[in-house]
C-alpha cells in the first residue's frame, strides 16, 4: 500500500475524488446545481457545458440541456455548450499530459498493465485497428455524457495529439453531442 500511495499519489486522489463526488451524488448534497443553473440564459450554458466535460458533473449537465432545450435554439446553445466543455477537457489535457505524465509512464511498466496491453493485443487483429479502436472509443466518450477524462485520457497516453487539435477535436465532439441532446429532447 506504501509503494501505490508513493509511486501514484495524483491517480490514488483522482480515484479518492471519483469516489467522494458519487458519494455527493448519491446523497443528493449536488442537488443545488441544478437549481443554480436554471434562469441564466447562455452563461449558464457554458457553465454546463464546462460541467458536460466532467464525469460525475455531466448528468447535471445533460439534465440541464434537458430543461432548457425548448427554450434555447440548439446550435447556438451546442456552440455555447461546446465551447464551455472544450474548456474542461482541456483542463483535463493539460493536467494529464503535465502532471500525471511520469505516473502514467511508470505505470506502463508493471505487471498488471502489461498483462491488460498484452491480451488487448492478442484480442485485436491489427495496430491500425487498436489505432481505429481507441479514436473511436475516445470521441463517443467526449461526445456522450459520459466522464470526458476517459476520452481525454486515451488521447492523452496513447497518441502525441496537440494542444490546438485536441481543443478543436474536444469542442467539435461535445458541441455535437449536446446538439444531438437538445435535438432529441425536441
Amino acid at each position: 500500500m506504501k509503494k501505490i500511495l508513493s509511486d501514484y499519489p495524483r491517480l490514488l486522489s483522482y480515484s479518492c475524488a471519483i469516489i467522494l463526488a458519487y458519494f455527493f451524488y448519491q446523497t443528493g448534497y449536488l442537488q443545488w446545481i441544478g437549481d443554480h443553473l436554471d434562469g441564466f440564459g447562455y452563461p449558464s450554458i457554458f457553465l454546463a457545458g464546462a460541467l458536460y466535460g466532467f464525469g460525475f458533473t455531466a448528468p447535471f449537465a445533460s439534465a440541464y440541456f434537458i430543461a432548457i432545450s425548448p427554450h434555447v435554439s440548439p446550435l447556438p446553445a451546442a456552440i455555447i455548450g461546446g465551447i464551455g466543455a472544450a474548456t474542461a477537457d482541456m483542463t483535463i489535457f493539460q493536467l494529464i499530459t503535465v502532471s500525471f505524465r511520469n505516473e502514467l509512464v511508470r505505470l506502463h511498466t508493471t505487471n498488471v498493465y502489461k498483462r491488460i496491453h498484452a491480451l488487448l493485443c492478442r484480442s485485436t487483429a491489427s495496430e491500425r485497428l487498436r489505432c481505429i479502436g481507441k479514436w473511436l472509443l475516445a470521441g463517443i466518450t467526449i461526445a456522450s455524457p459520459l466522464p470526458d477524462e476517459i476520452g481525454v485520457t486515451i488521447l492523452a497516453t496513447v497518441t502525441d495529439i496537440e494542444s490546438k487539435r485536441m481543443a478543436v477535436l474536444c469542442f467539435t465532439l461535445n458541441a455535437m453531442g449536446i446538439f444531438v441532446l437538445l435535438q432529441i429532447v425536441r
